[in-house]
């Protein structure tokens, strides 16, 4: 088989419900690559499956049992999500071209007072970031709730007085809560390559008037000394957005 044939297989009929059925094939230069999505009966491309889909669970079974109240207004939520989603973007585009008239140094005033910040669900101390990202916002304040492993083994294993390396520190979460853990005294090797994450660890540093304990290193740690090439995946502050090396 020399091309991919993907295809959504209607089983309604069959008792109710849906099944798909995704066959790997491999094209010329791409060899295993997974497709999913091929024109059937009038939908195409991924977003005509999902179209699909919602037919087939809004049909009702042969035994008159309608869909199950719970996809309904799961259905119903995504779509007001969608329009929460579009009024948003509206609000946003709205703001951005007032500003635009603005004179620019009124602009720029703007932005440099803007910050937003945010208190990270560390229950023990308070601990302050900057969100200027939806990243920042949605994950990193809450960086207790995404690792409680890692903050148990923080609170658990590091001593006052004691130096902790955090390789790969992205926006300072956990250096925060191993200092603010040990009562400050504790010295922590923050290392940063990003740069666009790393001025915002340091914003994080100076915010919760860490400096001198939380020390920012804007390097990579590998296995040898060299010059590497770091690809980025995005440009939003407090993503993982780096990867080291040729490939």
């Amino acid at each position: 088989m020399t091309a991919h044939e993907d295809y959504w297989r209607d089983s309604s009929a069959d008792g109710g419900g849906i099944s798909v059925t995704c066959m790997r094939g491999s094209d010329v230069g791409s060899p295993g690559r997974m497709r999913c999505g091929r024109r059937v009966g009038g939908y195409d491309g991924i977003g005509g499956c999902a179209s699909r889909i919602r037919d087939v669970l809004m049909r009702p079974s042969a035994k008159g049992v309608g869909m199950p109240s719970s996809v309904r207004e799961l259905l119903r939520w995504v779509g007001l999500g969608r329009v929460k989603r579009g009024m948003t973007n509206a609000c946003v585009r709205g703001g951005v071209a007032l500003t635009r008239v603005l004179p620019r140094s009124v602009w720029l005033r703007i932005r440099e007072v803007s910050g937003i910040v945010g208190r990270m669900d560390y229950d023990r101390h308070p601990i302050y970031l900057r969100t200027d990202s939806w990243i920042e916002n949605d994950v990193r304040l809450h960086s207790c709730k995404k690792e409680p492993g890692t903050v148990e083994w923080i609170e658990s294993w590091i001593k006052p007085g004691e130096v902790l390396y955090d390789v790969g520190a992205c926006v300072g979460a956990y250096s925060l809560v191993a200092c603010r853990a040990c009562n400050e005294q504790l010295r922590v090797y923050a290392f940063e390559p990003g740069f666009v994450t790393f001025p915002q660890l340091c914003h994080n540093i100076v915010l919760n008037h860490a400096v001198g304990m939380i020390i920012p290193l804007q390097v990579a740690l590998l296995d040898d000394s060299g010059i590497r090439p770091f690809r980025y995946q995005n440009l939003m502050t407090g993503g993982p957005c780096t990867r080291s090396g040729n490939r």
